[in-house]
């Protein structure tokens, strides 16, 4: 990668810090260090460096989707903690229910 630089912005993301990297084919992408969004892998440093500056993702979408998402994944624990009590109570009446049969079978 060459010593002249264009400095990145922000990622449009989530706000993190970009740096330029560069693959096994020589070509240049952006890449944020914090969520690892990555732009366009071009062979100029420029272009690339170009390309990710030009995004515009916009913040409050992606924090609203991730409040979605936590809200999302709350419900899946609350319903998980039902199903595990569910399960519980179930294993014990099927429990108290092979017992009883055992009693049945021993009076037989």
């Amino acid at each position: 990668m060459s010593e002249n630089r264009v400095e990145l912005k922000s990622c449009p993301y989530c706000g993190g810090r970009a740096v330029m990297k560069d693959d096994r084919l020589g070509r240049n992408y952006a890449e944020c260090q914090q969520c690892n969004a990555r732009g366009s892998a071009v062979l100029s440093e420029k272009t690339a460096a170009e390309y990710w500056n030009s995004h515009t993702g916009n913040s409050s979408v992606a924090a609203s989707t991730l409040a979605e998402l936590k809200t999302m994944m709350t419900d899946a624990l609350d319903f998980a903690a039902k199903a595990k009590a569910r399960a519980k109570m179930a294993e014990g009446m099927l429990t108290e229910c092979i017992g009883a049969i055992d009693k049945l079978q021993r009076r037989a």
